[in-house]
């Protein structure tokens, strides 16, 4: 069995004396795994950190079989970010979510596309020294992650009345919108909606960042880790910490 493809570089972890395992993202393949000979060598480590965009081989005798990468380097994105420690602890916790959240071998193109959409602002931002448009399209992002995955948030209407306006508030139990007026006696149960999400085109506040990341990281630990006793990606929780 055998496959190439262009792939993100989610995550590589050392195993044994000179190898890695390696976890990336690729259009056709969604998430997959594969074992990388050498890979922590002086020569291959730089191909595999997260973040990078490579040419990837995948191989393996059997089905159900880890498999082994070979690999060739297309964009160094992981070297551009590195002059931010805001931008790289973004990247680490993009990488770290879709590598957690989505399902091993299940194709997801749409993801594919806007996550390397993603990486692609993030390194180009952090060469600019820029933070707001690249945190709007994070929180648009992560909210696509949870629609692609079946959770989607239900932000065009007002959960009580079906306003489509002045929406200010998200139930935690049904992830659906609220007004600010029909959440007054529910408010402090609530989590707070940055306008981002609701229309992109809204300007983006410095407390947007914050509220945004509170409430994916919500859905991410309800919908998706706590069903399998799993916390969110510690990458996800620096980050959020960062912002308070």
């Amino acid at each position: 069995m055998e496959w190439k493809a262009p792939a993100l570089i989610l995550s590589a972890f050392p195993y044994g004396e000179n190898s890695l395992v390696a976890k990336v993202l690729t259009r056709e393949h969604g998430v997959s795994s594969g074992l990388v000979k050498g890979g922590a060598s002086r020569r291959q480590s730089a191909l595999w950190q997260p973040g990078n965009i490579a040419m990837l081989r995948w191989y393996a005798k059997l089905p159900g079989q880890l498999g082994s990468f070979q690999g060739e380097l297309q964009e160094a994105l992981a070297a551009r970010v590195m002059v931010s420690g805001f931008h790289l602890s973004l990247l680490t916790a993009s990488c770290a979510l879709v590598s957690q959240a989505w399902p091993e071998y299940d194709p997801m193109p749409v993801v594919f596309d806007r996550t390397l959409e993603l990486v692609e602002k993030i390194a180009t931002s952090a060469q600019k020294g820029e933070q707001g448009e690249v945190q709007r399209y994070f929180l648009l992002w992560g909210k696509l992650l949870l629609d692609q995955l079946g959770y989607g948030l239900d932000l065009e209407t007002c959960a009580l009345t079906g306003e489509n306006t002045g929406l200010k508030w998200v139930s935690p139990r049904t992830g659906r919108a609220v007004t600010d007026e029909a959440a007054q006696p529910w408010k402090k149960h609530l989590l707070p909606l940055p306008q981002c999400l609701v229309k992109p085109s809204a300007p983006f506040l410095p407390e947007d960042w914050l509220k945004g990341l509170q409430l994916l990281g919500y859905f991410f630990q309800k919908n998706i880790f706590s069903p399998c006793n799993k916390p969110l990606p510690a990458a996800y929780v620096r980050l959020y910490e960062q912002a308070k």
